[in-house]
């Protein structure tokens, strides 16, 4: 990448970008996962629903900004909470709950970069562990993830029932 790759927090008119974003992950996980929504099915309730969950869990929407258009973006929640987990101790941490890359800008470190900012977030609002979750058949982000560092924390099972 010839232009610099910029790290910043979601603005109203990165709307439609993310928007695109969304339905190009969509079209993606919906060969690999027969129930996604499809792609045209995604639109500004989407953005909505992200920027809410963030802002509920003092988190925030990032965007990788390249050649003057968003290309990325990753949803941080901070302070979600294990406290649901009657087997754990009580603990806070950070979630990506959601991260999505431009299909044309996937494999060029966009998505290295949003990871990496979310981390430091976390490890500025003291957080010790960061969480996201993955399709198991989406290899390519199941590996950027491995790479990057995350392991696998606990695994759901499905079983398809004919």
């Amino acid at each position: 990448m010839k232009q610099r790759l910029a790290i910043r927090e979601y603005r109203p008119e990165d709307e439609g970008h993310v928007i695109e974003i969304v339905r190009d992950l969509q079209r993606h996980e919906g060969t690999l996962h027969d129930r996604m929504l499809p792609p045209d099915a995604i639109g500004g309730w989407y953005v909505e629903q992200q920027l809410r969950a963030c802002d509920l869990a003092g988190g925030a929407m990032l965007v990788a900004e390249y050649a003057g258009a968003a290309v990325g973006y990753a949803s941080l929640l901070m302070d979600e909470s294990s406290a649901g987990d009657i087997d754990e101790i009580d603990y806070f941490y950070a979630y990506v709950s959601d991260l999505g890359v431009r299909q044309a800008m996937r494999g060029r470190g966009v998505g290295t970069a949003l990871l990496a900012a979310c981390e430091e977030r976390a490890r500025q609002a003291g957080r010790k562990w960061v969480r996201l979750s993955v399709l198991a058949a989406n290899g390519d982000a199941l590996r950027l993830y491995r790479r990057l560092g995350f392991d696998p924390h606990i695994v759901l099972l499905e079983k398809r029932l004919d």
